[in-house]
């Protein structure tokens, strides 16, 4: 921002005008993990992305005009919180918190489950158990 017949120049940013891509709730191990971040209607700045205090490794490419994709894959199960920071400042919704899910997470009940007749309607559950979401 200039300030006619100052000598003063302020570079303004808001956080809340970083567009980000949506990063699932739910993991699962050895599967990758992409998302997208794109700054260029936040003003200058520095970006700042870690998953679980930068214990896990990520991968980061441009796409183009400042944007930027993430990739990282979990490799254990055990939550994954995503922080991320513009100038400093915390993103708003974040951190936020993922949870891998495995088999052993996932119950599926009903009647039926072994053999369905053709042209019936039927029903199951899907529980995902023992998930802090």
């Amino acid at each position: 921002m200039e300030i006619y017949g100052s000598s003063c120049l302020l570079q303004t940013y808001e956080t809340n005008r970083l567009i980000i891509s949506d990063i699932p709730r739910f993991l699962i191990i050895n599967q990758p993990i992409e998302f997208t971040i794109d700054i260029s209607n936040a003003g200058k700045g520095q970006l700042e992305v870690d998953i679980n205090n930068d214990q896990v490794p990520k991968q980061v490419k441009t796409l183009e005009n400042s944007k930027f994709q993430f990739q990282f894959i979990p490799l254990l199960n055990e939550p994954y919180i995503i922080s991320i920071k513009f100038n400093g400042h915390q993103v708003s919704g974040f951190p936020k918190h993922c949870q891998v899910i495995t088999s052993d997470n996932i119950k599926i009940h009903g009647p039926n489950l072994q053999s369905i007749l053709i042209d019936t309607q039927t029903w199951f559950t899907i529980d995902i158990l023992h998930v802090d979401l």
